[in-house]
């Protein structure tokens, strides 16, 4: 996908670009044949046209027992190419998504230093990552399984959905609820176009 707006999120560009994104996601959401393909589309989009968001990841759950509830990376999609997965998957990462999800509450932006330990900030720090924050997003709808799910997991889950945002600084006020705007009309579209499943 193409830079709608590159290099630009002044506070007036904000909601433009929320608008152009979500625009542009209903032009080609006949071409993306999984739900998976929508939301790495839709983290590419956020992460080359707001100017302060590094990388964005999808984690969804599911449970293999009601005592066991794991985590599925969805989508990922980053502009820094020399990154190590382990900067943006490590154990306190997931802790912090895992509880996003179990107290369906998101993380407003903070500091990493003040989220994670030394190790895990410094990692995503030498990155140029100094601030994350987790959207949690949840639908009626059911969630299709991963493409590469295998035959016991292949049974539709609850649409819950924690998102995992990394930005290079403070992000600005209005950037968030943009964001989130975006998250909701993207399940709306995904809905409409069948790539999740309708209770």
């Amino acid at each position: 996908m193409n830079d709608i707006f590159p290099g630009q999120t002044q506070h007036v560009a904000i909601p433009r670009i929320q608008r152009a994104i979500v625009t542009q996601l209903q032009q080609v959401v006949d071409h993306l044949f999984h739900i998976d393909d929508l939301l790495q589309w839709v983290a590419q989009a956020c992460t080359q046209n707001f100017a302060e968001v590094a990388a964005v990841q999808f984690w969804s759950a599911y449970t293999s027992s009601p005592q066991h509830l794991r985590l599925q990376l969805r989508a990922l999609y980053t502009n820094i190419p020399s990154i190590l997965p382990e900067a943006l998957t490590n154990q306190e990462i997931q802790k912090q998504v895992m509880q996003v999800l179990h107290q369906r509450k998101g993380i407003m932006p903070q500091s990493a230093s003040d989220l994670f330990s030394p190790y895990a900030a410094s990692l995503l720090e030498q990155y140029g990552l100094s601030h994350w924050a987790c959207y949690f997003l949840s639908n009626s709808a059911l969630l299709p399984p991963p493409r590469n799910a295998s035959t016991r997991d292949k049974a539709p889950m609850p649409l819950v959905l924690a998102i995992s945002l990394y930005f290079q600084q403070s992000p600005p006020p209005r950037l968030m609820p943009a964001i989130s705007i975006i998250l909701e009309q993207s399940i709306m579209i995904a809905k409409r176009s069948q790539l999740v499943h309708t209770s």
